[in-house]
């Protein structure tokens, strides 16, 4: 269409292009070609349709020319003379199998000899062209035969368009696109992608190894499948609080996974936006912390436990002193009482030794308690050592006696059972652990009516076998295999973290023993712990000592305690045997062995201000060595790390507060003894 006037004649054609290396456009060329009033002459129609082809093959945008049937360039058109970067005089000299990539060559040729046959009028090509610098082009091909005009083929019109860009954005998006699948498949993360409805869209292989759900189970599902539900509420809150605040999302939480077991996870998640930035959709990553989480509330537990255990060694200390003087002198008025037997009533004497027994039975109780609490905050300090089972669960029993006694009585069904070899603290950690997992599966209040049954047995191979019976409610069955794993309970939030029993299955599997558990809902629970024995070995102390002589007074003993009562009740037990010296320092016991006084038994405090017992033993050792041999310590139960070190190096035997009175004058009789049988004491 066109306004009156004279006629304007265009030559037009289209071109495909790649801009970006985007999607493919298709683009309109248009170009004047002439102006007349009127062409009606044959010749002169035919001149302007040669004008207007010749217009369009010099201007169009993408390379075209005119081959031979052999071959050989022809016509070429700038855009193809400057895409193979030669002018049109050389081309003309040159064919197309010139500059063609040598390894696409075959293909384009077997096309043009199809094409000369006549068995195809045009063909299409992908093919590789080489610049005259050596550059490979990457290019698509048109090609079509144009016959004379008796319809003999003669010429062959070929149409390159350059689409190396395009393929280079291909190859780029292909190797990015491979990239990210290889970094989702390797990545120890797991990859969750959610539209805007919070479905999931994509899961990586690690997400799927984490949770045990394969892709065909999440995709299309909410992603909060595996969101424990005691977290969904904060784990909501905070998504929304992300959400208000434009900031990231990232938190700790649990997840529940298909087999049922509970893993600790850190999830951050980004918003997924298109090219105009609107939100389609959300990424997350989700890594595995379980372990980190167990080591750090062990790391916790052990902090607590150290100071417990500091707090328990200072106890221990100042009760085991006036403990010590109290059972001392309790045994003291029993002796005395019995000794004035035959100047008092018999039933007076029996009521004072009633009355000394029952404050020394109050006194042991005491004595075991403070025992037990500085044998369980030591938990941290493994030391294994050959143990009697059935003292270890008296002491644990007696540490939970209170929370056991408000909900089931305890029978102990003790049989005769081996020793083993274990860390007092840590073994005792395993029975509290169990006894109180019994006594919370009961009620407050019912103890008339619920029972802990504790076993002890053996078999013929010498193995020791714990059971801890309840009359709870028992473990339901999908329960049953998770109850070890970390981070399991199915105590309500804030009631327990779910590591008690996977701790002690750790102790107890590290001890060569194996914990287990049986029970039927309703019925109650058994929790077996089963452990290697230890052979019996029966120590020359044990075995029976000949009667000894009538007492005599014999060896110089010195008593080195700062607290004077512990002084006074020693030269009490002992002075009927000894010769006892009492002092209250290191540095008066120093000053005496300094002027030349020696003792066959030197009975010294560990613990005292300005100078230790330790300090004095090391004094001793440059001063008086045979005088360091003869030191006994005598200790209430505070011991640093230095301390525990230097006594599992030291020869020097040991006594506890409380200290037993026969145990005490047996330890300084075996110790003059062994004098005599060296060098020999001064009679």
């Amino acid at each position: 269409m066109h306004r009156p006037g004279p006629r304007v004649e265009l030559v037009a054609w289209t071109s495909k292009t790649t801009p970006g290396g985007g999607m493919p456009e298709i683009v309109a060329h248009a170009t004047r070609c002439s102006v007349t009033e009127d062409i009606d002459k044959p010749g002169e129609l035919l001149r302007a349709a040669e004008e207007r082809f010749r217009l369009a093959f010099d201007h169009a945008p993408i390379g075209m020319a005119l081959t031979s049937a052999e071959g050989r360039w022809l016509q070429v058109n700038r855009s193809l003379s400057e895409l193979l970067g030669y002018s049109v005089e050389e081309m003309r000299t040159m064919s197309f199998m010139d500059v063609s990539h040598p390894d696409d060559l075959a293909a384009d040729l077997a096309l043009h000899e199809r094409l000369l046959r006549g068995e195809i009028d045009r063909y299409e090509l992908s093919k590789r062209f080489v610049r005259k610098g050596g550059e490979v082009l990457e290019t698509v091909v048109h090609a079509s035969m144009v016959p004379d005009e008796h319809g003999v083929p003669r010429q062959i019109i070929r149409q390159v368009m350059d689409v190396t860009a395009q393929r280079r954005a291909e190859r780029t998006s292909r190797e990015s696109d491979r990239r990210v699948r290889t970094l989702c498949r390797q990545v120890p993360v797991g990859i969750l992608e959610t539209d805007l409805a919070g479905c999931c869209t994509f899961v990586n292989e690690r997400w799927c190894q984490l949770t045990g759900y394969s892709a065909a189970d999440v995709v299309g599902k909410p992603w909060d499948l595996v969101l424990h539900p005691d977290d969904r509420e904060r784990v909501v809150a905070e998504w929304g609080l992300c959400e208000q605040q434009g900031r990231e999302f990232g938190m700790e939480y649990r997840y529940r996974v298909a087999d049922g077991r509970i893993l600790w996870v850190h999830c951050g998640a980004v918003a997924m936006r298109d090219e105009g930035g609107e939100i389609v959709g959300y990424l997350s990553t989700t890594l595995d912390i379980t372990e980190r989480k167990q080591a750090q509330a062990q790391l916790l537990f052990n902090d607590r436990m150290a100071s417990v255990g500091t707090l328990a060694s200072g106890v221990a200390h100042e009760i085991n002193n006036p403990l010590a003087y109290l059972t001392a002198n309790l045994d003291l008025i029993v002796e005395e009482v019995r000794s004035l037997a035959g100047t008092l009533p018999a039933d007076r004497v029996r009521e004072i030794e009633e009355l000394a027994s029952e404050g020394r039975q109050g006194a042991e109780k005491v004595r075991r308690i403070v025992r037990a609490l500085k044998t369980f905050a030591r938990a941290d300090e493994e030391q294994r050592v050959r143990l009697d089972v059935h003292s270890v669960l008296d002491l644990s029993i007696n540490m939970v006696s209170t929370e056991l006694r408000r909900r089931a009585r305890v029978v102990r069904d003790y049989q005769w059972v081996p020793a083993v070899e274990a860390d007092e603290a840590r073994l005792g950690q395993v029975f509290i652990n169990l006894l109180l997992n019994a006594a919370q599966a009961m009620p407050e209040g019912a103890s008339d009516r619920n029972t802990i049954r504790v076993v002890t047995r053996t078999n013929p191979a010498g193995r020791v076998f714990i059971e801890v019976h309840d009359t709870g409610v028992g473990i339901a069955p999908e329960h049953r295999e998770l109850i070890f794993d970390p981070f399991f309970t199915t105590r309500p939030v804030g009631r327990g973290v779910g590591l008690g029993l996977s701790i002690c299955h750790g102790i107890v599997t590290a001890l060569g023993g194996a914990i287990t558990v049986t029970c039927e809902p309703g019925q109650g629970t058994t929790f077996t712990v089963s452990l290697p024995g230890v052979p019996v070995e029966v120590s020359p102390s044990a075995l029976p000592r000949p009667a000894t002589e009538a007492r005599k007074r014999d060896g110089r003993i010195l008593v080195v305690d700062d607290d004077p009562m512990v002084g006074t009740t020693l030269r009490r037990v002992l002075e009927r045997d000894h010769e006892v010296i009492v002092v209250e320092s290191g540095r008066e016991a120093l000053t005496l062995i300094g002027a030349g006084q020696r003792y066959d038994v030197i009975l010294c405090d560990v613990m005292m201000p300005q100078m230790t017992g330790i300090e004095l033993h090391a004094e001793l050792g440059r001063l008086a060595g045979d005088q360091q041999e003869r030191m006994i310590f005598v200790t209430g139960g505070t011991f640093t790390p230095k301390a525990r070190a230097f006594f599992d190096k030291a020869p020097n035997a040991l006594i506890e507060k409380p200290f037993n009175l026969r145990n005490l004058r047996a330890v300084v009789r075996e110790q003059l003894q062994l004098l005599r049988a060296g060098a020999g004491l001064d009679q």
